[in-house]
């Protein structure tokens, strides 16, 4: 009895070391077929599985290994080090102690926190706009990405959506921070370039575990690392007959015809994509619009056609206006041309840039100076919020030719819409400029200047701070254009005007206002019938930087 059952576990163990063995075989098979098969996939269709396919750790190190041996046939032979001192002579001399140095500034949000931004110093940026220059620059990204691109613009990004029942608007939490190092030298590796060279760039464009905001190549290197994600992303709208486009960390989906179930499974899957490449949705930004209500991507109105939004169209007719009549603006003429030229890039049509020419005109006929027929460059106006903009002008980075203002955190259905280096401000209205250039026009005690002053101060600054707080409290008079009003509800008003009206307006230089009217004035308020201009006497609360605004205790004037 107990020889057989000596034989019985004999027998068992044998079984057992058998099947550990067909495994381990089976396993070895496996491999061997997955690596034969990498290596008879040619470069594009390594690129093209990678792009359509979720893939196993096993597969992406097998795809990896090809990219970078098939790298000297799509790049040219490998570069190192050396390539890069040739690339920036001075990087060499820095010594191989050096590091790139960034001055770190935290920046409000407007949905509330701060937003961090590193800031190169000299050196660090004049040697990242070299190899922008020289070398990201060549590399191709996906044909679905509009944002620092150079030849495409906001209108390529909006001009796909034009006329679909329903635009699906998405944006990237921390779209540069969560571009990670280790995919930024991953991508080097795969392109063309040996450890060393690959290290010393990611050295160079990346700071910390990520990409930094406020650099000039944090833009392109997220656009190229994330070509294979927006391969994915466009076959993802292929499969459900949607288009797809993507500015930085905004990506933009459109559909022909509104189906509940099609739009739920399209969120569903891109979350599955970004997730991916260590990217998350910011849900608070997610915008699903309906034909029926006004539908604008990055900035422009796309129901019908792309176009400015009418209070955009309405504020440059203002603007022609006043220059027409000899009046003073609130933009200087080199920025006013700037919006033009973004008119002509939206709508070259428009009427708008017959008014234009006849301005032109008329200020060479009562020698003006001379002036450019012609508007600026298209890419002058590239990417600054036209309607309730906030600061950061840094957050995705700045670009060589025209940098880069922010991604205005609480997006709304305003949107975001882009501005330039021309429009060099990331407020609702630019720069006041005297027609006449006489600098003793300036008055530190008139109304218009102060704002304007403060419009101009640098952000944060001690000027800025002296301005403001020489505004507040001051009485001015002026006239006013009201537009809405609501219930008053703030504590930090004087007693008497805790429960009136709050008036939002603009003036007459289009500084956005909003004004605080007492008690006894609400009913008279009420039946008034919006919109209606007046003068108001005012006493200054403050004026709101997050909001671009003036805001004050009505005295006397209308409604008194």
């Amino acid at each position: 009895m107990q020889n057989s059952n000596m034989l019985v576990a004999d027998g068992a163990g044998a079984a057992i070391c058998f099947g550990i063995l067909l495994l381990v075989l089976a396993f070895i098979a496996c491999v061997r077929f997955l690596n034969g098969h990498a290596k008879n996939v040619s470069q594009d269709k390594v690129v093209n599985l990678d792009g359509f396919k979720r893939l196993s750790r096993v597969q992406k190190a097998l795809l990896a290994q090809r990219k970078r041996e098939a790298a000297p046939e799509a790049y040219g032979p490998v570069s190192g080090t050396s390539r890069i001192h040739k690339l920036v002579p001075e990087l060499e001399g820095l010594g191989s102690e050096w590091k790139p140095s960034y001055q770190v500034a935290r920046i409000p949000k407007r949905s509330g926190g701060f937003r961090e931004l590193q800031i190169p110093d000299s050196q660090t940026k004049k040697i990242q706009l070299a190899l922008y220059h020289k070398l990201f620059a060549n590399y191709k990204t996906h044909p679905s990405v509009c944002g620092f691109v150079k030849g495409r613009s906001i209108v390529d990004n909006a001009r796909p959506h034009v006329g679909h029942e329903v635009v699906i608007k998405l944006d990237i939490k921390e779209f540069f921070p969560n571009t990670y190092r280790i995919r930024v030298n991953r991508y080097f590796s795969e392109t063309g370039w040996d450890p060393a060279g690959a290290d010393l760039l990611t050295k160079l464009v990346c700071y910390g575990m990520g990409l930094p905001q406020g650099t000039p190549t944090s833009p392109v290197i997220s656009n190229i690392v994330n070509k294979a994600m927006d391969i994915r992303l466009f076959a993802l709208a292929e499969k459900f007959n949607a288009n797809y486009t993507r500015y930085a960390d905004d990506i933009t989906f459109s559909l022909k015809t509104y189906d509940r179930n099609v739009v739920h499974r399209l969120l569903q899957h891109t979350g599955i994509i970004l997730r991916d490449y260590k990217y998350t949705l910011n849900k608070k930004k997610k915008r699903i619009i309906r034909y029926h209500r006004r539908q604008q991507v990055t900035g422009l109105v796309v129901n019908d056609k792309v176009s400015l939004p009418r209070r955009r169209r309405r504020w440059v007719r203002a603007i022609q206006h006043r220059l027409k009549t000899g009046k003073d603006t609130t933009v200087s003429f080199s920025e006013y041309q700037g919006w033009i030229s973004l008119i002509k890039m939206v709508d070259p049509a428009s009427p708008l840039l017959i008014v234009h020419q006849e301005i032109i005109q008329n200020r060479m006929a009562r020698g003006g100076g001379s002036l450019p027929s012609e508007p600026m460059e298209s890419h002058a106006i590239e990417s600054e919020s036209l309607d309730d903009q906030i600061s950061s002008s840094v957050h995705r980075g700045e670009m060589p030719e025209s940098p880069v203002t922010s991604i205005e955190d609480g997006v709304n259905d305003s949107d975001r819409e882009l501005g330039s280096q021309t429009v060099d401000t990331a407020k609702e209205d630019p720069v006041v400029e005297k027609q006449t250039g006489d600098n003793d026009l300036f008055h530190e005690d008139r109304l218009v200047d102060q704002l304007q002053a403060i419009k101009n101060a640098k952000a944060y600054s001690v000027e800025l701070k002296r301005l403001e707080e020489l505004l507040e409290g001051a009485a001015h008079e002026f006239v006013v254009q009201l537009e809405s009003f609501k219930r008053t509800f703030s504590f930090k008003l004087p007693d008497s005007y805790q429960r009136g009206r709050t008036v939002n307006g603009v003036m007459s230089d289009g500084t956005a206002v909003e004004l605080y009217f007492e008690d006894r004035l609400a009913e008279v308020i009420e039946s008034a019938e919006f919109p209606l201009q007046g003068e108001v006497a005012v006493q200054v609360l403050q004026w709101n930087s997050t909001f671009k605004r003036l805001e004050a205790l009505v005295v006397g004037g209308l409604f008194h």
